[in-house]
């Protein structure tokens, strides 16, 4: 996290770009993680989503 945008962080990948938290975004890895896991439709995704919504809005200090 490098910087906060409303009430959400600025977010940096490997290559150094930054982009937005988008919680649509985060439930499609999570989701493509699970199956990729060995877990076609996870029952957590859903909760993991929010759970590092939350974490991240708190963050916002």
């Amino acid at each position: 996290m490098v910087a906060f945008k409303e009430e959400f962080p600025y977010l940096r990948c490997d290559s150094g770009q930054l982009f937005e938290f988008n919680r649509d975004w985060l439930h499609a890895a999570i989701t493509r993680a699970a199956d990729q896991a060995g877990y076609p439709s996870w029952w957590l995704t859903d909760h993991v989503t929010e759970s590092i919504a939350f974490y991240l809005h708190l963050r916002n200090d």
